[in-house]
């Protein structure tokens, strides 16, 4: 995948004001970045659970920099952007497989959504510009972001 194809289009997307890009970066370098997508969810069955919800993609940390708190950082900068934003809960998606990014949301106290796995797809980002779809099913987490007592059952 195209890390410069990706970040361009998600600077476009947040250009045009449906999302924001957090990169985490020192002397000059970039060592991740997540982004937080705000238009309506793609997949149906999260439009249909949870109406307006933002969700947290692209959570992309350099692997030499991985387990050193950047990716968590990055995701605790995004839960307060969402917040002084008004925004109450937000949702990701995780391929089931992918345990350490499981184990980063569990830590994070994400809680896994009761609607089981979602068909979706990937999309690859090639240096050339253009794009790739790649059928994935995921799981779906959620937090809520005011403190209340967060549920495991939504939908």
């Amino acid at each position: 995948m195209s890390q410069l194809s990706l970040l361009r289009d998600r600077l476009r997307r947040r250009e045009a004001g449906n999302g924001e890009l957090l990169i985490a970066a020192a002397d000059g370098t970039i060592l991740g970045h997540v982004y937080i997508w705000l238009e309506p969810a793609e997949e149906q069955e999260i439009r249909d659970a949870l109406p307006g919800a933002p969700l947290i993609m692209n959570l992309w940390v350099r692997a030499d920099c991985r387990r050193r708190g950047v990716g968590s950082t990055l995701i605790r900068e995004a839960e307060r952007w969402l917040v002084r934003e008004g925004h109450h809960r937000v949702v990701l998606g995780v391929d089931p497989d992918n345990l350490e990014a499981v184990d980063l949301y569990k830590a994070l106290h994400y809680n896994q959504w009761s609607g089981g796995l979602i068909d979706t797809f990937r999309i690859e980002y090639l240096a050339d510009g253009r794009t790739v779809r790649h059928p994935e099913s995921c799981v779906v987490y959620v937090k809520n972001l005011n403190g209340a007592a967060s549920h495991a059952c939504w939908g």
